[in-house]
């Protein structure tokens, strides 16, 4: 299950009132020049235009949400959520301001403050389909599934077609262990959009966990090949194919996650596992001195904060690696002397 909420911005462009200033026209000129430069990917520019927009009339929402959503684009977050305030205090009804705030606050991580901002963004627009999406992501990251599916299924309301509502709902059957209602909803994202790699995975998640390992497998290769670099499509493929048995092709997805990024925790963490298994002790040890040596599970990093999520226990895990990692030193001379392989999870789409 894919952990943060959907971070697109929302760039509008009001309506001009029948009468207005010199300066009222040049501001909203300058908007609609900042908004199509940010459609075009030039925010640089952009912010510029709507920097000169805010100046010109500066009583002009939508001008400071739309620099906002260009700022946070830029790296800026924290001058984005300055930004999208001063539009909610201009027109406190705004709901794409709210919603676009509480995008910001969730690059920051701070989800209360997330949650609250996409709750005012329903409150001011009950059928905004993307505000439901995102806080039912927040819920469902924080382990609220009943709250998270509610939330869902108000979303589908508004959009009912909408594949990333139907896969998220999914995620949440997936968390209230409700796998068959999961499945259904998947494989509804995917009818309606074929090329969405998360929902494979996510669907191949829950086919390996009632037992449908072919199926998950099968699933799980058509989500890398649609997002080859994805290492989280590859490493629930791999841990598909460690329940299959297909030790081989275990370790060669493992191996060509670590290739794109050598720093994944989990990464290492599965492929020392699958090389245990093949008694490859020369490879496995370095991986997991890797992991005891350079990770610290109890790090708020997003990583980490995914690591605690999916291997749980935690505690668990922690002795498993410290155990391991005496076990290895003793074995050397001792190629029989390995603790018993536990069933490791990957990451979602």
């Amino acid at each position: 299950m894919k952990s943060p909420t959907e971070s697109t911005c929302q760039i509008t462009v009001s309506t001009p009132p029948t009468e207005f200033s010199l300066e009222q026209a040049a501001a909203r000129e300058a908007n609609e020049r900042g908004a199509a430069l940010a459609h075009q990917g030039r925010f640089f520019e952009a912010a510029a235009a709507l920097e000169e927009a805010c100046e010109f009339d500066s009583e002009f929402a939508d001008a400071y949400s739309n620099l906002g959503a260009v700022l946070r684009r830029l790296g800026d977050v924290e001058g984005a959520i300055t930004q999208f305030e001063e539009a909610i205090r201009v027109r406190p009804d705004f709901a794409a301001a709210y919603y676009n705030l509480g995008n910001a606050y969730g690059l920051k991580d701070d989800k209360t403050a997330a949650v609250e901002a996409h709750r005012a963004a329903i409150a001011h627009r009950g059928d905004y389909a993307e505000a439901w999406n995102n806080l039912a992501r927040l819920l469902n990251d924080g382990d609220h599934y009943e709250e998270a599916l509610e939330a869902y299924l108000e979303g589908l309301q508004s959009a009912p077609e909408n594949p990333h509502l139907r896969n998220n709902a999914g995620n949440a059957y997936q968390g209230l262990e409700r796998f068959s209602n999961a499945i259904e909803k998947y494989r509804y994202a995917i009818e309606n959009a074929p090329d969405m790699s998360e929902a494979y995975s996510n669907l191949g998640i829950v086919l390996k966990e009632v037992g449908e390992l072919e199926a998950s497998i099968a699933v799980h290769r058509k989500a890398v090949n649609l997002a080859p670099e994805n290492i989280g499509a590859l490493n629930n493929m791999g841990t598909s194919e460690q329940s299959s048995g297909m030790l081989d092709e275990e370790i060669r997805t493992f191996e060509r996650a670590l290739e794109l990024d050598r720093s994944a925790v989990i990464t290492k963490i599965n492929l020392a596992t699958v090389l245990m298994e093949r008694n490859d002790i020369d490879r496995a040890i370095p991986l997991f001195e890797e992991v005891v040596e350079t990770a610290s599970f109890g790090d708020e990093t997003p990583e980490h904060a995914l690591a605690q999520k999916k291997f749980r226990p935690l505690p668990h895990v922690e002795r498993r690696i410290l155990y391991w990692r005496q076990t290895l030193r003793l074995a050397m001379g001792d190629a029989g002397i390995y603790p018993a392989r536990s069933h490791l999870s990957g990451l979602s789409g």
